[in-house]
């Protein structure tokens, strides 16, 4: 596939995912950014897992990733935003695909019909890059699920807590701890490998993953195939 055609088949894949139909717009604005502020935060995430997405209230106005341009030694955003509306408020988000985290940042315009905010040559600066804390607690279930040879599972807790996170096997005997440790507030996923205490291979069954907070106490049941 012809580079191009492969970019625009990446962008209209994001916009599908993200549920953003351009065509019931009649305007776009483009921000062209960087993080040049931002280094400790991308050192800390891995820059393919990154989405920027722009909303007026709580409709998705817009989705890109990071580019990458060696040449120049720049990580850029380059991300039209749709409205028909001049002056509404647009924001912009962070959210990290492995991890599930979402990133308030300190993006926030006006629309402007067909407008351009930042070039190449001199991006708008994103910055203020600060985590959204959850409104609730959460354990989502495993993906995929059945799995082989592991899967992932996200939590989330509203509230700075000591979190366990331990399988157990159908009759309910611990079969290996994920996470024993204080938290802060915010989101985290884990990858279970399908192993047991001391690196044992489990058998094809039913596992449960449970978490537990101080005030939070979540079980859901997975099931694992070889």
């Amino acid at each position: 596939m012809h580079p191009g055609n492969q970019q625009f088949a990446d962008v209209q894949e994001l916009y599908s995912v993200a549920g953003l139909n351009p065509h019931k717009y009649e305007h776009s604005m483009s921000i062209i950014s960087d993080m040049s502020v931002a280094a400790s935060f991308l050192s800390e995430h891995n820059i393919a897992d990154l989405r920027f997405i722009a909303y007026v209230d709580n409709d998705v106005r817009g989705i890109s990733k990071l580019e990458t341009f060696v040449e120049i030694d720049k990580d850029l955003l380059f991300l039209s935003v749709y409205g028909n509306k001049a002056g509404e408020e647009v924001y912009v988000r962070v959210y990290d695909e492995a991890t599930g985290e979402e990133f308030l940042t300190g993006l926030e315009h006006g629309f402007i019909k067909n407008g351009i905010i930042g070039s190449v040559e001199s991006p708008y600066t994103l910055s203020k890059i600060i985590p959204v804390i959850p409104k609730s607690y959460k354990l989502s279930q495993n993906y995929p699920n059945p799995f082989n040879p592991s899967t992932r599972i996200d939590y989330q807790i509203p509230e700075d807590s000591h979190v366990d996170i331990s399988i157990y096997n159908i009759r309910g005997q611990e079969v290996t701890t994920l996470k024993s440790e204080f938290m802060q507030a915010g989101y985290g996923s884990l990858v279970w490998n399908g192993k047991g205490h001391g690196g044992i291979t489990m058998a094809t069954g039913i596992y449960f993953v449970q978490m537990r907070t101080d005030n939070f106490q979540k079980t859901r049941k997975m099931m694992l195939l070889k």
